[in-house]
């Protein structure tokens, strides 16, 4: 019987290399180890695959850890009876699997969560630029705005802005990583929107910042006064709104009224 060829895959690999040991769940760089070691023909795949730190790993190859211990973890990483670990992988089934603790990942830090959190808004910005791109090449080979609204399942509103954000910079060297893709936004809106988004990141603006700039430059030139800003007029209104219950509190006086005129002192000073 011919001996199937051994499975090389890299993207298997890389799917088990967390950011913890799954034996001993030790957080820190993990070392991807065969359970049946390539020498022997065992194929990338994930039941054969396992991270381990570097103490596991050496503690493994000095014979101090059972093989079928490590079939034991993946099994229940994969959703498998052990058995099957066994099977797929190619190599025999004890009489007797050993018994293992039920393992609990450890509760990340508060850096690896922000770490996360920005690895997130990173993937996230890269997506709209690529969805931009996308759309823009399915407006240039004929589709109309409101068919491809209906194929994917957003407003055509939203396939223009993509779009629009994406043709003003279409090329990566005109963007400004430090800056979010809102941030690019607001300057595509305007006549110039490599000198903005420039200027944003020259003068480290905020995105409200950067409007409120626009807005100001446009004024200029037009010499008439233009609309207020949006989220300047929603902030008023929760001022004016805030501003009547303060003044009923005080009104009608008691403690709580002294409370509110001390947090307030507080603030204020």
């Amino acid at each position: 019987m011919a001996v199937p060829a051994r499975i090389i895959d890299p993207t298997a690999i890389d799917s088990v290399r967390g950011e913890w040991c799954e034996r001993c769940g030790k957080p820190g760089r993990v070392e991807v180890h065969h359970i049946k070691t390539r020498s022997t023909g065992g194929s990338d795949i994930r039941p054969n695959l396992i991270g381990l730190c570097f103490d596991c790993h050496r503690s493994y190859h000095d014979g101090k850890i059972d093989r079928y211990e490590l079939v034991v973890i993946v099994s229940r990483r994969e959703g498998l009876a052990p058995e099957e670990v066994c099977t797929l992988i190619g190599i025999p089934v004890p009489d007797q699997f050993p018994e293992l603790p039920e393992h609990h990942e450890p509760e990340p830090s508060l850096e690896e969560l922000i770490q996360r959190y920005i690895s997130l808004e990173e993937q996230e910005r890269d997506c709209k630029w690529l969805k931009g791109e996308l759309l823009d090449a399915m407006l240039n080979a004929g589709a109309k705005p409101g068919w491809i609204a209906s194929q994917v399942g957003v407003s055509a509103a939203q396939i223009r802005e993509l779009v629009k954000v994406y043709r003003a910079f279409p090329d990566e060297s005109m963007r400004i990583p430090e800056l979010s893709w809102y941030h690019h936004r607001v300057a595509a809106n305007t006549d110039d929107p490599r000198g903005w988004i420039e200027k944003a990141a020259d003068n480290q603006l905020s995105t409200r910042q950067l409007r409120k700039a626009i807005l100001e430059e446009e004024e200029k030139k037009s010499g008439t006064p233009l609309p207020e800003d949006p989220e300047d007029k929603r902030n008023r209104d929760k001022a004016v709104r805030a501003l009547k219950m303060i003044d009923e509190v005080l009104a009608a006086g008691g403690d709580v009224a002294a409370w509110l005129k001390k947090e307030m002192y507080e603030r204020l000073h």
